[in-house]
């Protein structure tokens, strides 16, 4: 099975540094957030999220390690979420790395998840997926997560035109 490893200061530099851009990419792509405006907002997001870095409560960051040599495959980032008076788990982020993709390690490493989960006392766990990222739905479908409700999008183009 794929190993969660808490993440190391340097890792965490290098993941910020991704997710940051990451995150302003796939909220313009999903049309939530204008281009000029994305990098801003996403710095925001991290922000007010993680204000205390590696060292905030509530939050667990980790390096995916293969399960065969142990070198880092991605990252995971779980955190609680108080939500209509319940506390549960939610996975903010899951990545692996391009050439280590369609391996099964995203598989692993959700499932390595669970029992950490169990072990805070989460009873469940949630997660987001934008609606254009048809594989992602498919894997978490395939680990018997359930859609709760759903936001849909229309572009109509330019106001006025």
């Amino acid at each position: 099975m794929s190993t969660l490893v808490p993440m190391t200061p340097a890792a965490f530099e290098r993941y910020l540094a991704y997710a940051v851009s990451n995150y302003a990419d796939v909220n313009i792509a999903s049309g939530r957030w204008k281009r000029e405006d994305a990098m801003s907002l996403s710095k925001a997001a991290f922000t007010e999220l993680l204000p205390d870095g590696l060292k905030t409560p509530g939050h667990y960051l980790y390096e995916i390690k293969a399960p065969s040599d142990s070198r880092t495959v991605g990252d995971l980032w779980a955190g609680e979420m108080h939500k209509n008076g319940m506390t549960t788990a939610f996975v903010y982020e899951i990545r692996i790395l391009p050439e280590f993709r369609r391996q099964g390690h995203a598989t692993r490493a959700m499932k390595a998840l669970e029992p950490i989960v169990r072990a805070l006392g989460y009873p469940s766990i949630g997660l987001h997926v934008f609606g254009y990222n048809l594989e992602a739905q498919a894997l978490y479908r395939k680990l018997g997560y359930s859609v709760m409700d759903m936001n849909m999008f229309k572009p109509l183009g330019k106001a006025g035109g």
